[in-house]
């Protein structure tokens, strides 16, 4: 069969990688999809042998990075649509791309936004289906394409917060300027997709400086603490996917992050117990997806 989606992501870890192959493989109709998986570590951490239907791409020349790599995809597609999907979000329904497919029915139809975020303004690309004729045409007014861009640095708080544009946005506002149309799906809030937050980057801190970092800045980095819990939660549900190993790669232990949890007050504790809650509750739903759902 011809596949019609290309369905693309970036990862630095194999764990994460494997686990979101395996809903992939169950959520979406094998003949339909194309998988690509750009291997953004710098030891080439992806291995074929525990990702099998998925083709592997290294870095390279115009796709130095995830971001450019989305570029790169884009540009490559030879299907009418790609799907952009981090590895930290999670398919665990059938329904997902007959609902999409069926919004560009609609040729004013561009994309298709999944799991839009709600918290903060732009365009997502955490699972974005795309036209991928909409988008290259786009490409002549935004050479650089997904690349984010800097504005200003922030004023009034800590360093190192810039305004500017997010991965994609100003890819997608020359598509709507365009006369192209973006459909928000809330998919997640219909529980066909799991998502979590800042997995990968709570896992590179504490493997590049080690736990302690990590754990002074959770007593107070939300984002960071997000990573944390959501990495807690996760790493049983893969353990029981693939109880064969290579194992889940978050190396700080639970007690140690409970610890730092704790010494943040009662108050911003109990508020970490119900997240806490929330995500064991999304990681058990990734696992039993895995355990009800042949691949297809």
């Amino acid at each position: 069969m011809t596949p019609l989606l290309t369905i693309f992501t970036a990862s630095v870890r194999l764990d994460l990688a494997r686990l979101w192959l395996a809903c992939v493989h169950r959520a979406f109709p094998r003949g339909d999809v194309a998988v690509e998986i750009f291997d953004d570590s710098d030891e080439g951490a992806l291995r074929p042998e525990f990702l099998p239907g998925a083709v592997l791409l290294r870095p390279g020349t115009g796709r130095r990075d995830f971001q450019e790599a989305y570029n790169d995809a884009l540009r490559r597609a030879a299907t009418p649509w790609l799907a952009l999907i981090d590895t930290d979000a999670f398919a665990v329904s059938r329904d997902i791309w007959p609902r999409a497919h069926a919004c560009f029915a609609d040729r004013s139809v561009a994309a298709v936004a999944c799991a839009p975020r709600t918290s903060v303004k732009g365009h997502d690309t955490v699972a974005l289906v795309l036209r991928v004729d909409a988008y290259r045409s786009a490409l002549d007014a935004v050479p650089d394409g997904f690349l984010p861009r800097a504005g200003s640095e922030g004023t009034g708080g800590g360093p190192g917060a810039w305004r500017g544009h997010d991965t994609g946005d100003l890819l997608t506002r020359a598509v709507e300027a365009r006369g192209g149309r973006v459909e928000r799906l809330g998919l997640e809030e219909e529980d066909a997709f799991v998502r979590f937050d800042a997995l990968t980057n709570a896992h590179l801190l504490a493997a590049w400086s080690g736990p302690g970092p990590l754990l002074e800045l959770v007593r107070q980095d939300p984002y960071l603490r997000e990573g944390c819990l959501g990495n807690l939660a996760l790493g049983p549900a893969y353990e029981r996917a693939f109880p064969g190993g290579p194992p889940f790669s978050f190396a700080v232990s639970r007690a140690a992050v409970w610890a730092a949890l704790a010494s943040a007050g009662p108050a911003s504790l109990r508020a970490c117990l119900g997240r806490a809650w929330r995500l064991r509750t999304g990681a058990k739903r990734v696992a039993r997806f895995l355990e009800a759902t042949p691949a297809r």
